[in-house]
Formats: C-alpha cells, structure tokens, sequence
C-alpha cells in the first residue's frame, strides 16, 4: 500500500488508479426531427461527457428562451439500450427550466448562462425604463441592459456571448452534460464494457422556421426575436436551426484497474441481487380549460381542478407542478402585437411556467391522506415547500416567481398594464413590446417562472433512499386555480413525478426494477 492510496487516514484494497479516454462521436442518424448517437461498449461513460450544439438563424441577434436556453432546442430524449428505452425524459426545457432555478445566481451568471443560454440572472436599476409608469418593476432589467426605451428594439441586444447569429463562425456554442439531461446518469456512471447491447442517445428536436402562419409561427420553439412596431414575424422570418456539423457528443470513457472494474461489476450483478438506485422522470399532463362564459371585466372566478397522477407502485421522491399556456396567451385585439405574438412569450417562448391572478389554492392527496393540513395558497409558503424538494432555496427573484407586487388588489385583482401574459402594443412605436437588453420587464417575466415543488419524503431533501411508496390510488392534485378576464385561457398541467427504481446488469443485459421489484427491461 502506497503513501498515495491514502485518502482521509483511511485506505483501499484496490488501488485507484484511473485513465481517461475520450472520443467525438457524430450523429450516426440526423435529420430535422431526430439525432441518434450510438456509443461503444468500451469503459464506463463519465457523466460529465458532453453534448455540444449550435444554432444558426435566419436574422441576426436573435436570442434563447430566458429560461429554457439550449433545451428549448430539445423536445424529448431518450436513453436506449437496444431497442429498449431505459429513460426517457419529455418537455426537458420544463423540466430543466425547474431544476435549474435551484441553482445559485453566482452559477448561473458564470456557467449555465454562458454554456446553456439560461439567463435568469436579474438586477435592479434605480431608473425606470417607462417614466411616470405606475408599474413598481419597471426597473427591473436583465444583466446588461439600457434604461431607455427611446432606442430602437432591432438594435438593442443581448450579451454578446448570447446571441444567436446569422453565420457559423459568430453564434455561440452551447453543451450540456450527459449527466444532466438523464438523471439516471447522473446517480450511475454507465459501465458500457459490460452491457452486450448497443448503447444510444435519441434526441427528438423543436423546429422553428418562417412559414408564413398567423396563429403561431413557430416562434419561441427555440428561438425569440425582438421587433419594432413597422416588423412583422412573416416580414423577418423566424428560422432557428442547429448546424448540423456542430451536433457533437464529447465521450470520456473511465477505466481503472482490473480489480476495481471487477468490483464495480459485482456491485450492479442481478445474479447476485445488486442493482444501484437511480431517479426516474415520469410527466403527466392534464389540461384546464377556459372558463365558459368568460369572466367580465371586473371579476375574478376560482377554476376548481382536480388533477391525477397515476404513480401507483412507484417509490416518489418528488413532484413539481407548473401551469403552461395551451394555446393563445391573450385573444384581445390589441394584443396581437407583433402579427401571431399572441401564442409566446417574446422572452420566455413556449416556456413560460405561469403564476395566476391572485394565489392559486392546491393541495394533495396521497395515499388517501392530504398532505398538508389546509391548501397552500401563500406564494411565499409555496416557495418554501418547494425548497425542501432538493434542500436549496429557489433563487429566482420574488417578481418572476410571483405576481403579488404587479397585482392591483381589487376585488378582481386586476394586472397592471404591463404584467399581462404578453402585453398590448402602443401607439410609441410599441414601446411595450420587449427588448432584450432594456425592457419593461414586469410585462414579460412577472409570475412566469412560477413551478410548486413537492418534496413526499419524511426527510429535508433529495435522499434516493427516503420516498413514499403510492399504494392502487393515484395522487390527486386537488385546489382552484383564478382567472379575469385577462388570464381565462387554456392552460396545460404539467406534473414532473421524481421516483427511485433499480439498475442492475445481467450477463450482459440490463435489467431495471421499478419500486416493488417488478422487472421493467430485461
């Protein structure tokens, strides 16, 4: 035993030494719709292997959903073995628009920013962008941005490191880590050398271009585009593609010493009865519907939902709940600024997680029982609970998670008029319409980031081993959800459920165990 093998005054039989080897795999399949990479059977895959991807588009300086970045490129993706799928995860800009609100500010301005295109950083400006605006957010700005409105839109942009450019060589480059779009990846490092069967990634991929289409377009799948009062989407074109030379996956195989390998292949033995736990995904989407008749003008209707997970059998860690618009924003004539805007977000795209009016009352029940004693109704509670879910605070600011400070508090708790869903064009050259860079930014972000997190476990965090096993009954999502006049539009539920099963390797073949120890994939 060497002075080296020594770690914390404690030591190991088998000696640590590693190698790293690394490869750049193509896409053996791609078209528009889909890349497929296939790995070889060789070491085991480091989760820190890397996915890299361009995008070009059709006009310069267009610029990633604020909160989505490069997953807003990304539909769904799955991991197979085979022609078994091991994971799948579905609405990943969703999904990782949740997750990624765990991370700090201090990251995500240094890392996700830059190599993601999450830019969710905000800072305040002693100027207000609208002068005389009644609006308490009007100075809130993203990093970087004027405190006029008197520039012109086109020309006001982004961090330069953000933008999407019109040629190769100028548009940044964006990866993500393997380890971050599958989370069963990210609690087992694949040991390719002992699975008989190919190895693949699948990506199915947004697509965005500018057919001419009133009703949507196409904007905001990947891409935004900021316009002054005399563009219209069909005048520019709103293509966004990712160069498909640049769709890389940078493979690091590990491998240690035949001792070690051997014993990292007794740990995940079937034969043996070892397997290592791993999160799972599992998305249901419910929808709500429209109030019918609509709400008038000085009203506000609770939407009563209850809402099925059907999770029975399965060992959940957590559940996340966001509200998505399905459909038009806003159905207002003066709301249709610039022509089809009305279907997205101009900073958030098809990705905004949406807060209502005034706070939505929920509650769930869980194997019969509700697990809270009264509804949440408090956005501030809501945000603690959602805390527990990975022990971290949620670090967005208190404008985008909630629309208590831009709410009139009336008795039909009206928006100001700039925090709609998307906001009505003006007659100074639409001087409400977002500019990235100096923007009235309550109009945009205001209570779009909103997701409730539920942590189902007995202890404070993300524990694989502490779940709560769902009986024959589906967990119900049980509360009411407000709308006005402004807000009475179709919305899509999204439920994210957390849960735990069990990955072990059997003569070359994977097999996977959900909560109760049925097989899944043999």
């Amino acid at each position: 035993m060497s002075a080296e093998d020594l770690v914390l005054e404690t030591s190991d039989d088998i000696p640590m030494a590693m190698s790293v080897h690394s490869d750049v795999l193509e896409p053996q399949v791609l078209t528009s719709k889909i890349a497929r990479f296939v790995l070889p059977n060789t070491g085991i895959l480091s989760r820190d292997s890397v996915f890299q991807m361009q995008i070009k588009t059709s006009t310069d300086r267009m610029f990633l959903p604020l909160n989505a970045g490069i997953y807003s490129a990304i539909s769904r993706v799955d991991l197979m073995i085979g022609q078994q799928t091991i994971q799948t995860v579905n609405s990943v800009a969703l999904y990782k628009s949740i997750t990624h609100s765990y991370d700090t500010p201090s990251y995500r301005n240094n890392f996700t920013r830059i190599m993601k295109g999450i830019d969710t950083v905000m800072k305040q400006n002693g100027t207000n962008i609208n002068a005389g605006d009644s609006n308490k957010n009007a100075g809130l700005l993203v990093n970087g941005g004027s405190t006029s409105m008197a520039f012109n839109p086109e020309i006001l942009s982004a961090n330069y490191d953000m933008e999407l450019r019109d040629t190769e060589e100028k548009t940044p480059c964006w990866s993500i880590k393997i380890g971050e779009l599958f989370p069963l990846l990210d609690n087992v490092e694949l040991p390719l050398f002992l699975i008989n069967d190919p190895v693949s990634v699948v990506f199915h991929l947004n697509a965005q271009d500018s057919t001419v289409n009133t009703s949507r377009k196409g904007l905001g799948n990947i891409a935004l585009k900021n316009y002054t009062a005399i563009d219209t989407p069909s005048a520019i074109g709103s293509t966004a593609v990712i160069i498909p030379e640049t769709l890389l996956f940078y493979a690091d195989y590990l491998y240690y010493t035949d001792e070690r390998m051997f014993a990292i292949e007794e740990s995940m033995n079937a034969s043996k009865g070892m397997a290592k736990v791993y999160t799972d995904v599992i998305q249901v989407v419910n929808q709500q519907e429209a109030v019918t008749p609509a709400p008038g003008a000085a009203t506000t209707v609770d939407k009563p939902f209850n809402f099925q997970i059907p999770v029975s059998n399965y060992q959940v860690k957590n559940v996340f709940l966001g509200w998505n618009p399905n459909g038009a924003l806003n159905g207002g004539a003066g709301d249709v600024f610039p022509a089809g805007s009305s279907t997205y977000n101009s900073l958030l795209g098809q990705y905004a997680l949406m807060n209502s009016v005034k706070p939505y009352n929920v509650t769930m029940r869980v194997n019969d029982e509700l697990i809270f004693p009264q509804p949440l109704v408090n956005d501030p509670l809501k945000a603690a609970e959602s805390s527990y879910v990975y022990g971290s605070p949620v670090n967005l600011h208190t404008g985008i998670y909630s629309r208590n400070g831009s709410t009139l508090q009336t008795n039909n708790f009206a928006l100001d008029a700039n925090s709609k869903y998307y906001p009505t064009s003006s007659a100074a050259g639409g001087s409400e319409f977002s500019a990235y860079g100096g923007m009235n930014m309550a109009a945009q972000l205001t209570g779009n980031f909103h997701f409730l997190g539920i942590n189902l476990s007995t202890l404070y965090g993300d524990s694989d081993r502490d779940t709560e096993l769902i009986n024959q009954k589906p967990i119900e999502v049980i509360g009411a959800y407000p709308v006005n006049d402004t807000t009475n539009i179709n919305y899509n539920n999204y439920a994210f459920v957390e849960v735990t099963k069990l990955f072990a390797v059997k003569n070359g073949n994977v097999e996977l165990y959900d909560s109760v120890n049925q097989i899944q994939v043999q």
